[in-house]
């Protein structure tokens, strides 16, 4: 599937960009005097996906029968896609990151077909995802307490960017993290949160696990998601709810719901910077309640750290 990346000239460059920055930030570290703790620790990751999907939303996120990908909707990709992103984590507890990836549709099709109804084709002009995360984290005796923000920023897009708190506190082998919308967005509702109790383990034979419960509480009115379509200002019919574009007849807007269990599965391989991947995605509930299915997700990344 690696002809699928052809039209992006956009995500090639920012792989090269993180590629090439390596390098550069390696020397600076190799400058420092023998036995000095280091200043930062630095990873990077390029990597092939069976398929994207975004916090266990495998089927839809409105609230009729799916849709899929075709619609402008979940998951963000039904196909092969490449990602990719770099971490830099600070001896004095700041971090600053960057991931990437290709989506196969259009947040701008989609955004502009708010205010546009006559918009139909949502698969030209597709978008690339580009999120930039920073904070804090803070050592606590045997706890580590987290903050910081995530920017969702789009090639391609119209009324999707939107910024995200992100809160937790880890103890050991187990965090909770709390992740809250502060803007009207394509992405959801101001106010939306997505909590997240994760378990990470190393285990023999070069493995890792990762497991995560996932729940959402969901602001149940805003600009793209509610009872209102708040383009042409009337509220939808009974039995109806707005899912950008319009009102569509089906289930209505909850408050919380159990969002997903995720379970990961990654193999280093011995003497390669190469880790083979598979992730089982127990589906949940979206905004609207409706029922997201299971999923099998494989992958294979290049790394560096």
């Amino acid at each position: 599937m690696l002809h699928s990346i052809s039209p992006y000239p956009e995500m090639r460059l920012a792989c090269l960009a993180v590629l090439g920055l390596l390098p550069a930030l390696s020397a600076v570290a190799g400058d420092l005097p023998s036995g000095t703790p280091p200043l930062y620790n630095l990873s990077a990751h390029v990597d092939l996906v069976s398929s994207y999907v975004v916090r266990g939303i495998t089927t839809t996120y409105f609230n009729g029968e799916p849709l899929g990908n075709a619609s402008a909707d979940a998951p963000e990709s039904e196909d092969p896609v490449l990602q990719w992103g770099a971490d830099l984590k600070f001896a004095s507890g700041w971090y600053l990151g960057y991931f990437g990836s290709m989506i196969n549709y259009s947040y701008l099709r989609l955004g502009q077909a708010y205010s546009n109804r006559s918009i139909s084709v949502f698969d030209d002009k597709k978008s690339i995802e580009h999120d930039i995360y920073g904070g804090y984290q803070l050592p606590l005796g045997d706890f580590t307490i987290t903050a910081g923000l995530t920017g969702y920023l789009y090639t391609n897009s119209r009324h999707a960017e939107t910024l995200e708190s992100r809160v937790g506190i880890g103890y050991g082998d187990f965090s909770l993290f709390s992740q809250t919308l502060m803007n009207d967005s394509l992405l959801g509702n101001a106010g939306d949160t997505y909590w997240t109790l994760n378990y990470r383990r190393v285990l023999p034979w070069n493995l890792n696990f990762n497991a995560t419960l996932g729940w959402f509480s969901f602001r149940r009115e805003g600009k793209f998601y509610g009872t209102r379509d708040t383009y042409l200002k009337t509220d939808c019919p009974p039995d109806s709810a707005m899912n950008v574009t319009g009102c569509y007849p089906g289930k209505l807007p909850v408050s919380n719901t159990f969002g997903h269990v995720i379970l990961q599965l990654s193999y280093l391989v011995p003497n390669l910077p190469v880790s083979l991947g598979v992730t089982g995605i127990l589906g949940g509930y979206n905004r609207f309640g409706v029922a997201q299915e299971n999923e099998i997700i494989g992958s294979i990344s290049l790394y560096y750290e």
